[in-house]
């Protein structure tokens, strides 16, 4: 009976997790979006390619 309790409470507890991640990475979806515009309008594409790659990197390690 504990140990179920306790598989239960891990669960829950991986579920938090997973939405707090997910949370995350909406908010940086959306500063990426809002940031978008502002790089947009300088030259360098450097910057913004860096942002996606970071992006990528974070959704990436977030899924393994």
């Amino acid at each position: 009976m504990l140990l179920l309790l306790l598989l239960l409470l891990l669960l829950l507890l991986l579920l938090l997790l997973l939405l707090l991640l997910l949370l995350l990475l909406l908010l940086l979806l959306l500063l990426l979006l809002l940031l978008l515009p502002l790089l947009l309008r300088q030259p360098p594409p450097l910057l913004l390619l860096l942002l996606l790659l970071l992006l990528l990197r974070i959704t990436s390690t977030c899924w393994h």
